[in-house]
């Protein structure tokens, strides 16, 4: 990604004004500037704020030094949209090292993304121990406790059952970007299930499953798998868990080191609502 004084936007357009920040408050973007934002020092959110300027105007925003916790937010001013949007209102926002969008004024009150750098928030979380029993047919949280990566999402921990109370609690994402996630879950019970004995699985966005996927031995004994996938739209500080059911005695999840137990899921650009 260049940041030099004459960054350039790809396909050879005009030099841009270099600026570099460390912003502890909201920045108004100027015209015709490429801003370099150091993120590390942020106690919360900020916007970046596109201004009203003359058709072909641009303006960059890269990140130089991302932030765990806190993000950019781009919107335009008062009565200025981007791609046609409501004016005011966010568009995207951006945290990771890296990332970068550059826009041009088709109007004096409207942006256009002419280059998305932004980078896939994308994370897989596992179980390293064997889920605590089930033969309730209750759902059961699955505690999944670490992560193989995890990029642009908050993981947290879940914690596994260690009596009766405290249920297990679900480990889980929280999104930090709203937009489409492809979602999915792959969990495999560590006991055979028998006769008419069911397993299921399910995704929850929030307090509400969105898919869910399992079935019936159909009268045989076998190893029944659940695994499912979505492509789910999913808003800013919503979180990302996975439950489990079953009804055969002494059923789990196993949290072998082979890590077939897991959820994953990566933002999806332009993906259909």
């Amino acid at each position: 990604m260049p940041v030099g004084p004459n960054s350039r936007s790809p396909g050879g357009a005009g030099a841009l004004e270099l600026s570099e920040q460390t912003p502890s408050a909201n920045v108004n973007a100027s015209l015709d500037t490429h801003h370099v934002l150091t993120l590390g020092g942020l106690t919360g959110n900020i916007d970046f704020i596109l201004p009203t300027g003359p058709v072909g105007s641009r303006i960059r925003i890269s990140i130089a030094e991302e932030n765990a916790s806190y993000a950019v937010v781009i919107k335009g001013g008062n009565g200025i949209s981007i791609n046609d949007g409501a004016s005011a209102t966010e568009w995207s926002r951006v945290f990771q090292k890296s990332e970068y969008a550059e826009f041009t004024a088709i109007s004096t009150t409207n942006w256009q993304l002419t280059a998305d750098g932004r980078i896939p928030c994308k994370g897989l979380m596992y179980l390293n121990a064997d889920q605590t029993d089930n033969d309730s047919g209750a759902s059961t949280n699955v505690p999944f406790q670490a992560t193989t990566y995890n990029d642009g999402l908050t993981f947290t921990a879940g914690s596994p059952d260690t009596g009766n109370p405290p249920a297990p609690t679900a480990g889980k994402f929280t999104i930090r970007r709203a937009n489409c996630y492809h979602i999915h879950l792959h969990l495999i019970p560590n006991v055979n299930i028998t006769d008419t004995n069911y397993f299921r699985g399910k995704i929850y966005k929030g307090a509400s499953p969105i898919v869910q996927c399992g079935g019936n031995a159909g009268g045989s004994t076998r190893v029944q798998n659940a695994a499912m996938s979505i492509v789910e739209t999913c808003g800013v500080s919503e979180e990302i868990t996975a439950q489990f059911e079953s009804n055969q005695v002494d059923c789990g999840i196993d949290g072998a080191s082979s890590r077939r137990c897991c959820l994953s899921m990566a933002e999806v650009f332009n993906a259909p609502a």
